[in-house]
């Protein structure tokens, strides 16, 4: 009687033991598998916002060439400005030679008085080259360490200072005509376009980057559960198979011990 309870009491551990690890082999599965579609989401996610700023890349590519354009079409008012009051006073100075505008002198007096609108053009190419660079590679997140955009961003304080200064168009061909301010034509200066465009790029460009870190974070963050819990289940299963080898060196040596005592017995 007393070896056949014992008996029952082995197999019963043992029916015990292979139903506990059965549910935790498939407690291990299932949460295999819902990392696995946890991992398959946030991957659709980042490449769908990928799409999105492949699209969004090539609108403001489109974009730029528009207020290139513009910004374009803004410089050519003050220099026919300028060009139309050097003629004037050359008419006015037919008398006096001495007085009169040479060309290299009309150039520098019309570069001199476009300067907000010439840079503003610089811009507005560099952020063109810039927003054809990135809309063109795979890249999934926009560097702002672009030469370019370093280029784009310097150029700004430039032209608004220079815009600050010379806030009347036509100023600077009144100052060649020997100090006469009331000879010729002004007209006050746009606000340089590109300026206003960068500011949307830049935005633009910080959000979709701020976004694409926040995607890439999460699949880390996935894959990483992943990795811990390989590594959890590597080390249960060591500890495991060391708890089992305890067992088997406990009873390899309860058995001569228990032989000892049955003989005692007999």
């Amino acid at each position: 009687m007393g070896k056949e309870s014992t008996k029952q009491r082995r197999s019963a551990r043992k029916k015990a033991n292979t139903v506990t690890a059965g549910s935790n082999g498939t407690a291990e599965s299932n949460l295999h598998t819902e990392i696995d579609k946890a991992e398959a989401a946030v991957v659709q996610a980042r490449n769908a916002t990928a799409q999105l700023h492949v699209w969004w890349k090539t609108h403001l590519f489109r974009m730029s060439l528009l207020v290139l354009a513009l910004a374009l079409n803004q410089s050519l008012r003050p220099t026919k400005l300028c060009i139309s009051n050097i003629k004037a006073w050359n008419k006015e100075a037919e008398s006096n030679p001495a007085a009169l505008v040479t060309g290299v002198e009309a150039i520098h007096i019309i570069i001199k008085d476009a300067l907000p609108e010439i840079l503003d053009i610089i811009l507005a190419v560099a952020l063109t080259f810039f927003l054809l660079q990135i809309s063109s590679n795979n890249d999934w997140i926009v560097s702002m360490a672009n030469p370019k955009f370093m280029l784009s961003c310097m150029l700004c304080p430039v032209i608004l200072l220079a815009y600050h200064q010379q806030r009347i168009m036509g100023a600077q061909c009144n100052k060649a005509s020997e100090g006469d301010e009331d000879f010729g034509e002004v007209d006050a200066r746009q606000f340089p376009i590109a300026i206003i465009y960068h500011t949307i790029v830049t935005g633009s460009v910080y959000f979709m980057s701020h976004q694409m870190r926040a995607r890439e974070k999460d699949i880390f963050s996935v894959r990483d559960l992943r990795r811990k819990l390989d590594a959890a289940q590597k080390s249960g299963q060591i500890a495991k198979e060391r708890a089992e080898m305890q067992k088997q060196e406990a009873s390899k040596a309860e058995s001569p011990t228990k032989s000892k005592e049955a003989k005692k017995a007999k």
